[in-house]
């Protein structure tokens, strides 16, 4: 279930890479609905129910009860009466193993937001057109990204801010700043809020830092100093300028006992530093993931499973055979385990769930198998509606990928029936036509570069999508 589904971003990639799940949405602005029915629709998602109803109205009896509960930023945008009922509804039908993500602008990162957005709304008020008022807040924007006073700690602050959401597109403007709510939240008011109707937060899936263990180390640190772990995690927010919150609620009354764990997929994208990393123990290497992160281990097992993970990106392996590929590397390079297979197992099972949660690593109970790249490129059905809609498109991680104006025209014939030779001749019509400007480091590229271009283009385009597991 998620409440405040607006266009279905979210609801229908899920959907779609989890057949046979059961899903339903809900929103009150009847435009974003339209969109959201019309997507299931092309996408054949018969199990997708999408319902036009204020929060307040549903009747949590009809609805059901469900494994799952999206609230995505729903609770810092809308008035107290449906922040409640919105809460109210999620206790009622989670199950009792049920899981909710619940994610909420963050106290400390909008203490500049909030005066900035005061400051939008006026300068848009009484004014009646969406476009007119939206023009107003850019121009006000521009004139604050070169304020005289960036030069001073809150003006450069202030000014960045301003420069940052210029470029930002008008439903994230209009949304988060000129809407008539917008609520932040400390750590503390949401545990509050949480078991005010029933609920506990057991988890951060966010970082307000590329450093997890860090903040968790602060905030035992401060739980340490001041005796109070709530105020300990308000005051590391605070530190940490954290500006937004990911959080994973369940029932109050959820059973805490372990439950079996069922095959777990792993992938990562991955790579060592060393072209040939040593696997001996005790010697550290360092693996870089894709958002420039480093993981260093001297574990040989655990440095022999990196390097299989990096090798089968963007797909998975399940752990039992990661286990065993890593084993099979070590003695490749006649590094003796240090462990027997039982025991290595057990230990590269712990460390792989500690690399996941810290956001190194991907966790799948399915595998994700996407294709290499071909001469005949094909993309499912969920890229080509996403690249259509403009924005970006999510990879089978559920990650924003952008697209480049050349490779969006091509995603919109990649049905894997037309061979690299024709989206080639597709993008030459829409380069010469003007439809797709291709620039050089010095501007515009004479008709005869532009042309011999292409074909590498094209091909790269492929690459990328291929590395970023859009290709089926």
């Amino acid at each position: 279930l998620e409440l405040g589904c607006d266009e279905g971003a979210h609801l229908l990639p899920l959907a779609f890479r989890a057949p046979g799940v059961e899903a339903v949405g809900v929103e009150t602005r009847a435009a974003a609905l339209e969109v959201a029915r019309a997507g299931r629709d092309r996408l054949g998602l018969d199990d997708v129910e999408l319902i036009g109803a204020p929060l307040e109205s549903l009747d949590p009896a009809a609805l059901g009860t469900f494994d799952y509960v999206i609230l995505h930023g729903l609770i810092s945008w809308v008035s107290p009466e449906v922040r409640a009922a919105a809460l109210a509804l999620t206790r009622r039908v989670l199950r009792p193993r049920g899981v909710a993500f619940v994610s909420t602008n963050a106290a400390p990162g909008w203490a500049i937001r909030t005066p900035l957005r005061d400051a939008l709304r006026r300068r848009a008020a009484g004014v009646d057109d969406p476009a007119e008022a939206l023009r107003r807040a850019r121009e006000l924007l521009a004139l604050l990204a070169a304020s005289p006073a960036r030069e001073m700690a809150y003006g450069a602050l202030l000014a960045e801010e301003a420069a940052r959401l210029i470029d930002k597109p008008d439903g994230y403007l209009w949304h988060e700043y000129l809407g008539p709510h917008a609520q932040p939240f400390a750590a503390s008011a949401l545990r509050a809020m949480a078991a005010e109707h029933g609920l506990a937060v057991v988890g951060e899936l966010g970082r307000a830092s590329a450093d997890r263990r860090g903040e968790e180390a602060l905030v035992d640190g401060l739980t340490e100093q001041l005796g109070d772990a709530l105020e300990a995690e308000d005051l590391a927010d605070l530190m940490l300028f954290r500006a937004f919150r990911m959080g994973v609620w369940v029932r109050d009354d959820a059973p805490r006992d372990r439950q079996p764990a069922p095959p777990l997929h792993v992938a990562g994208e991955i790579r060592a530093l060393e072209r040939r990393p040593s696997l001996d123990p005790g010697i550290g290497e360092a693996f870089e993931t894709a958002d420039g992160l480093q993981i260093v281990s001297g574990d040989p097992t655990l440095k022999a499973a990196l390097l299989e993970v990096g090798k089968a990106w963007p797909r998975t392996v399940e752990l039992g055979v990661l286990a065993a590929r890593a084993r099979a590397r070590l003695e490749l390079r006649r590094v003796r385990p240090p462990d027997d297979a039982a025991e290595a197992r057990v230990r590269l099972s712990a460390d792989v769930v500690e690399l996941a949660r810290l956001g190194h690593l991907f966790l799948r109970e399915a595998p994700v198998e996407p294709a290499a790249a071909s001469e005949r490129p094909r993309v499912a059905a969920l890229t080509r509606w996403e690249a259509e809609r403009g924005g970006e498109v999510s990879d089978p991680y559920h990650r924003p990928v952008p697209l480049d104006a050349l490779t969006r025209r091509l995603v919109e014939r990649m049905d894997g029936y037309r061979e690299l030779a024709e989206h080639v001749a597709r993008a030459r019509a829409l380069v010469q036509s003007g439809e797709v400007a291709l620039e050089g480091e010095d501007g515009a590229l004479a008709e005869g570069e532009r042309d011999a271009l292409v074909p590498d283009l094209v091909r790269a385009a492929v690459e990328r999508l291929a590395a970023r597991g859009l290709l089926v």
